[in-house]
């Protein structure tokens, strides 16, 4: 008798522009055969994991995700409006360009988005409904996107509740999880009294918040998945939208999984 084998899941991360290295690590786990059987993200992970769960074609994913810079700044360009900087129509609108009207049941790979809501403050969990709605909330990062507004809920970022859904793909039913955490943490040695602006001070302090909690919500994780990403700020998200391609992040996501990919393969 053939032996059945292990669910994989895959939990994609927080974590903006940086989430370009979800695309080399996705890239290394096909280039290795290794099947997909679950799918859950958060904020920029939401993208990823919905893109792909919808239409399970790479070079999609790819396209979208690493390039239409152009369209990508028009849709950060709207009227300041209550409760964020940015409105998030144009964002909606360039998300239904891709996912349209299609929900998550029509999805070829099980797929959950993670978004919070601020009147309750936990965790809000989309496997049905319209994808567009479910990663515009996703992403909806406070105090620059608005809040959207959805079923007497006021949901944001889900970075702020489960950076790393590990324990969602699990859930689902994943026998193997493989977690990518966009916030590894780097220490900060040329942080010293010199440098103690405020920008730097608030900067530090939310980044050591960010890594704190991923690395809490990705306990389950049985393989972890962290790529090497140094002196990432602003200047990022400036060449990002100046239309550099930022190829080495997708390289570093590739580089990670596949220090790990000997493990995931012991494990299936």
């Amino acid at each position: 008798m053939q032996k059945s084998r292990k669910k994989i899941g895959i939990a994609f991360g927080s974590g903006g522009v940086r989430g370009l290295a979800h695309i080399g690590a996705l890239r290394c786990l096909l280039d290795n055969n290794i099947p997909i059987d679950y799918l859950a993200g958060t904020s920029v992970g939401a993208w990823v994991a919905s893109l792909y769960g919808l239409h399970q074609d790479f070079a999609q994913v790819e396209m979208a995700t690493v390039g239409y810079q152009k369209e990508k700044m028009r849709a950060m360009i709207e009227p300041t409006v209550k409760g964020g900087l940015i409105k998030g129509k144009k964002i909606e609108a360039f998300l239904q360009q891709w996912f349209g009207n299609t929900i998550f049941e029509n999805t070829k790979i099980p797929t959950t988005v993670v978004a919070a809501d601020l009147v309750s403050g936990k965790e809000v969990l989309f496997a049905t409904g319209p994808i567009t709605t479910a990663v515009r909330a996703s992403m909806a990062i406070p105090f620059i996107f608005a809040p959207v507004h959805y079923q007497n809920m006021i949901l944001v970022d889900g970075g702020i509740v489960n950076p790393v859904p590990d324990d969602v793909v699990r859930k689902m039913g994943a026998d193997v999880v493989i977690a990518i955490n966009l916030d590894r943490f780097t220490d900060a040695e040329d942080f010293s009294t010199k440098k103690l602006s405020l920008r730097n001070v608030a900067g530090r302090s939310y980044f050591i918040a960010r890594h704190t909690l991923a690395a809490q919500s990705q306990i389950t994780a049985d393989v972890i998945i962290e790529p090497h990403m140094t002196s990432l700020g602003f200047k990022v998200w400036k060449e990002y939208f100046g239309k550099k391609k930022l190829y080495p992040l997708v390289t570093a996501g590739y580089k990670a999984m596949n220090e790990k990919i000997d493990i995931i393969k012991n494990l299936i």
